[in-house]
Order: structure tokens, then C-alpha cells, then sequence
């Protein structure tokens, strides 16, 4: 059996892979002694700042994303699937908000962990989640403007195809983040001085060699495939499919007249041009912290400034990206405009034009019609024939300019007879 005689030891021997025989010290025994790491004091200053910062990183999150989802949702013009992805990437952002920012403020302005073991939980679970249907959503983006712009030709993603797509990104990023609701525990230990409490990871250990070195191989699977497979794996993806799209761009003379070609192919720039400064933005906030994690550099004590910040930045993504939603999508752009000028959105009803005939510009298209008991003017009835399905509308047209053309004669006539009346009168 192995000695657990810590690393080096050369008169004992441990087995690779065999757990440690551990034992906890009794609450009663640790109390009777100071903390062997003094109690954490934060300058008021440092408070200051950084609930500063966190609170206006939260307010235009909050308020950006929400809008953000509120304008997809109530304009029918802007559910189309590259708007319903961005819809997508606005709830994680979202959710980084609600379960995530205020969370890392209040730990890192308190001494000990200041919540209690549902929000140890869920917040990494929440991290986890945001993150992977970031990075997720974002490739599907970038796929579907690659199927779009290389082969147009193609039929294009329907919201048919896309929200189930959706939904299951959100089980694949739900699935990646349930295991951090089964490692993450409290650590406590009560001391005479303080009471220590540390929201940490909790996973198996195993001797690594035979000089009892231990370590967490199942901890360096997850965290190796969360930040390389499901983090580098996919920006890679994406960074090739935008040099796709942009060399193809650059090559390709779209069809039709000069005008239109481009105009269509400004649009499709400017779609491509928002979306790669939102994968340059999310890269450039996520790496550091996936970098830092995987080099497992947070186990200093003097990383715990440096962790606080690459995490702080990592946040501040799910804030800018509604800032660039308004800096490059013109009709977010608008929307933003009209919820802040009048508070309101545009109408979802488009207009429409309905040809008139030439009766109603020479005035007399008010003319009463009595037809199954109601009572319609002229402008009614030819929408009303406009609303007949298409195997009726010549039937239907041909009856209403017989009667137009009856009703014509007969007004003619009675024009003429009243002035010859009046002539003769006269």
C-alpha cells in the first residue's frame, strides 16, 4: 500500500493512479489557531473602482441586450436567421449579466466567499454555458454566411432550420457546463480569527508518480476540452470561413444591373464587416482568461490581480456587443433610435399600394354599392377585389367593370337628360 509521505520522498513509494488517503482536521482543533493567511483587506478606492466599473458594464448589458432581443422579436422584418443568431448571442450575454458579473464583484470585494453553495454553483454553470453558446452561435453565424455568400445559388437557411439549430446549441453548451454543477463545492475551515470559505473545484486526485506528486487528470480533460476544442477549434473554423467570404467577395461581380450589384454587395460587407469585428472582439476579451486557465497561472498568489482583470474584460464582452449591433446593423440602429426618441417601434403592418381605377381619379370612385347587404365606395371595392384568390380575380375583375361601365352609361345618360331639362327650362 502507498504512503502518502509527500512529493520526493525516496524511502516510500506511491502507485501511479491511486487515490490519496486524506484526512480533514476537526473544526474544534482549527479553532484553537490563527489563520495561517491573514485576512484580506480592500482600500475603499479599489471598492469604489471596481463597483464602478461592474455597474456600468451591467447597465449596458442589461439594458443593450434586452433591447437587442426586444427589436428582433417585435419587428417581422428583422427575423431572419443571421438577426435571430445575433438574437442568440444577446440572450448569453444576457445571462452573463444575471449570473455572472455581479457574482465576480461581490467575490472580489469580500474576504471570504460571500454567497452560499446555489451560487457557487450556478455561476460557474452559467459561465460555462454563456461562453460555449458565445463561441457556438458564432460558427453557426459564420457558416451560414459562408453557405449565403459562396454558393448563392443555394437555397438559404429558413428560421425553420435555424431555431432548432438553436435550441440545440443551447443542449450541447448545457451539457459542456453540467459537470461544474457536480465539482464545485465550499471549502470552509474555521479558524480563530476568520472563518474561511472558498467557492472551488472539487475533483479527484490520483498520484501522478512514484515520488507521490498528485494531480487532477480528469479536471485537465474537461478544462483541455472546454478551452481548446470548444474555444480555439471553433474561432479557427470561423477565421476560415471570413477569409473565405471576403476573398470571394472580392472576385465575385454579382449578377444584374451596376447599381444593384452594388448595393447587394455593400450590404453583404457590411454584414461581414460587423460580424468578424464581433469574433475579433470576442477573441480578443475570452483568450486571456481560457490562456490563463490553461496554463493554470491563477494558482499564484500574485495572479489573483492579474485573474480578476482577464475576467473583468472577458464580461465586458457580452457589454460591447450590443455597441456594435448599433455601430454596424442600421436597422438595430434604428430601433435603438425610435425606443429612445418616442419610445416606440415601428408598425408591423407594411404598407401597401392598391391600384385605382380611372373612375376614382376623375371623382366619382365614391360610388355605393350594395352587395350581400353592405354598403362599400368604390376604393373598398376594388381592395375587396384585390383580396379574391387568384383563380377568381378575373371573373370577379370582369364583373366589377361591367358594372362600372353600366353605371358610367347610366350616369352619362342622367347628366345629359338633366342639362337638356335645364336647357330647355332655360
Amino acid at each position: 500500500m502507498a504512503n502518502d509521505t509527500g512529493s520526493g520522498s525516496s524511502s516510500f513509494k506511491c502507485v501511479p493512479g491511486e487515490e490519496p488517503v486524506t484526512s480533514s482536521v476537526p473544526a474544534h482543533i482549527t479553532r484553537l489557531f490563527m489563520s495561517p493567511t491573514p485576512v484580506p483587506v480592500f482600500p475603499t478606492w479599489e471598492i469604489a473602482l471596481k463597483v464602478l466599473f461592474y455597474v456600468l458594464a451591467m447597465l449596458v448589458d442589461v439594458v443593450g441586450n434586452s433591447l437587442v432581443i426586444f427589436i428582433v422579436s417585435a419587428r417581422r422584418k428583422m427575423r431572419t436567421p443571421t438577426n435571430v443568431l445575433l438574437l442568440n448571442l444577446a440572450v448569453a450575454d444576457l445571462l452573463v449579466a444575471l449570473l455572472c458579473m455581479w457574482v465576480h464583484l461581490g467575490a472580489s470585494i469580500t474576504p471570504d466567499w460571500p454567497f452560499g453553495l446555489g451560487i457557487c454553483k450556478a455561476n460557474m454553470f452559467a459561465q460555462v454555458t454563456a461562453v460555449t453558446t458565445s463561441i457556438l452561435t458564432l460558427t453557426v453565424i459564420s457558416v451560414e454566411r459562408f453557405v449565403a455568400i459562396v454558393f448563392p445559388l443555394r437555397r438559404g437557411w429558413t428560421l425553420r432550420f435555424t431555431i432548432p439549430l438553436l435550441g440545440v446549441v443551447w443542449v450541447i453548451a448545457c451539457s459542456i457546463a453540467w459537470p461544474q454543477l457536480h465539482v464545485r463545492h465550499l471549502d470552509e475551515v474555521e479558524w480563530a480569527d476568520r472563518h474561511f470559505i472558498r467557492c472551488d473545484e472539487t475533483w479527484t486526485k490520483v498520484y501522478k508518480n512514484e515520488n507521490c506528486d498528485r494531480w487532477m487528470p480528469s479536471k485537465v480533460i474537461y478544462h483541455t476540452f472546454v478551452i481548446v476544442v470548444m474555444f480555439f477549434v471553433p474561432i479557427v473554423v470561423m477565421i476560415v470561413s471570413y477569409t473565405v467570404i471576403c476573398v470571394s467577395l472580392m472576385l465575385r461581380k454579382a449578377p444584374g444591373s451596376s447599381t444593384q450589384s452594388d448595393s447587394q454587395a455593400r450590404s453583404k460587407k457590411r454584414v461581414v464587416r460587423m460580424l468578424m469585428v464581433l469574433l475579433a472582439t470576442f477573441i480578443t476579451c475570452w483568450s486571456p482568461l481560457h490562456i490563463l486557465e490553461l496554463h493554470e497561472l491563477n494558482k499564484s498568489p500574485h495572479m489573483v490581480t492579474v485573474r480578476y482583470v482577464v475576467l473583468y474584460i472577458a464580461y465586458l464582452n457580452s457589454a460591447l456587443n450590443p455597441v456594435l449591433y448599433a455601430g454596424f446593423n442600421e436597422n438595430i440602429r434604428r430601433g435603438f433610435q425610435d425606443i429612445f426618441t418616442c419610445g416606440c417601434l415601428p408598425s408591423n403592418k407594411e404598407r401597401r399600394v392598391f391600384p385605382v381605377s380611372r373612375q376614382s381619379h376623375s371623382g366619382q370612385s365614391r360610388v355605393g354599392e350594395q352587395k350581400n347587404g353592405a354598403v362599400t365606395t368604390g376604393n373598398n371595392d376594388n381592395r375587396n377585389r384585390l383580396s379574391v384568390p387568384s383563380r377568381h380575380n378575373d371573373r370577379a375583375n370582369g364583373k366589377s367593370r361591367s358594372k362600372e361601365t353600366q353605371f358610367m352609361q347610366v350616369n352619362t345618360i342622367s347628366n345629359a337628360s338633366s342639362v337638356a331639362v335645364s336647357a330647355s327650362r332655360g
